[in-house]
C-alpha cells in the first residue's frame, strides 16, 4: 500500500466541481488547506505506479485543476519487495 499527500493548486472559482472530481475517483480524497486555491489530497493505492499515474495524469485531467505537488510519501512495501523490483532479484535468490 503507499499512501501519498499532495495538493493541488486550482482555479478558485472551480474549487468546488474540482473537489467533487476528485473525491470521486477511487482510493482518492480532499481535505481543506485553509487556502482558496490550494486542495489538500491523500492518494491511497495499492502500488506506487499506480499512485504516480494518479499524481500524474488523474488528478492534471481534472478541469480547474492547475498543478499537483506530492508532499508526503509512504510505502509499506516490505524491503525483499523493494530490492526485487529495483535489483530484479530477491534475498533468498542472493543467498543461492
Amino acid at each position: 500500500m503507499v499512501v501519498i499527500g499532495a495538493f493541488a493548486r486550482v482555479e478558485v472559482e472551480r474549487v468546488d466541481s474540482v473537489q467533487q472530481k476528485i473525491d470521486a475517483m477511487p482510493g482518492v480524497s480532499t481535505f481543506d488547506l485553509g487556502d482558496e486555491k490550494k486542495v489538500g489530497i491523500l492518494v491511497e493505492a495499492a502500488h506506487m505506479e499506480a499512485a504516480h499515474r494518479v499524481l500524474t495524469r488523474d488528478l492534471r485531467e481534472v478541469e480547474g485543476v492547475l498543478g499537483v505537488w506530492p508532499v508526503y510519501v509512504h510505502d509499506e512495501a516490505e524491503p525483499d519487495e523493494v530490492r526485487q523490483a529495483v535489483t530484479g532479484l530477491s534475498e533468498t535468490a542472493e543467498r543461492k
